[in-house]
């Protein structure tokens, strides 16, 4: 269960890391166009001028994620419950950029789990599962989705 502050905590430090990547995308542009008129090394880092301003820009923008982070961490949690939009679009992040919201701490990152009933196992403590069988079917899935892709939302059906 996540709240607004703790998503807009996440979008800030999704927002820093977009900045200092796109950055240095730029940075490595710009030294292979001077590195291709024989003006310098091609490493990927302009020197002087240029690279002052390319080291600024990223120095700032962590430094304005850092921000963010601490100011919005300040927020009152509301308990809102997870919608299935926002479940959905954690999802779809998770499947596209889940390394690096791991690797970053980002609230979003969504571990890997086992899940019964939208709930993770270990969570939940022992299962009171009076009609189990003995047998466990395991469904995986891809594509960006995540345990609700099982169950079409309003049919009351359940694919598993």
């Amino acid at each position: 269960m996540s709240t607004l502050p703790t998503d807009l905590r996440a979008a800030a430090r999704l927002a820093a890391d977009a900045t200092v990547g796109v950055s240095r995308i730029a940075e490595g542009v710009h030294q292979s166009v001077w590195s291709t008129l024989g003006a310098g090394p091609s490493d990927g880092r302009t020197r002087g001028i240029s690279g002052f301003v390319y080291r600024q820009v990223r120095r700032t923008a962590r430094l304005a994620g850092r921000t963010a982070d601490r100011a919005l961490g300040l927020l009152p949690s509301d308990g809102a419950s997870e919608s299935e939009r926002r479940a959905a679009f954690v999802a779809a992040l998770n499947g596209v950029l889940g390394d690096h919201l791991t690797a970053t701490d980002n609230p979003l990152a969504t571990p890997m789990t086992l899940r019964h009933r939208g709930a993770a196992l270990d969570e939940m403590g022992p299962l009171d599962m009076p009609d189990a069988t003995g047998r466990a079917v395991l469904f995986l899935h891809g594509l960006c989705l995540d345990e609700r892709c099982w169950q079409p939302s309003g049919t009351g059906a359940d694919y598993a």
